[in-house]
């Protein structure tokens, strides 16, 4: 007869989120009454997850 016992359950859960804007406006004026607006919006979202299980049995 062999026996399992499970001694040690780790469980390490590991959440990064990195969230980045970038808002960038261009205002051009000319002589000519020519407006010209440039906007540039640039988001980066990085998520990441790491789930880390660790089992250790025992055998007795």
């Amino acid at each position: 007869m062999s026996c399992h016992f499970v001694n040690d359950v780790n469980v390490n859960i590991n959440v990064n989120v990195i969230v980045n804007v970038n808002i960038n406006v261009i205002v051009n004026v000319n002589v000519i009454d020519n407006v010209n607006v440039i906007v540039n919006v640039i988001v980066n979202v990085i998520v990441n997850v790491n789930v880390i299980v660790n089992v250790i049995v025992n055998d007795n």
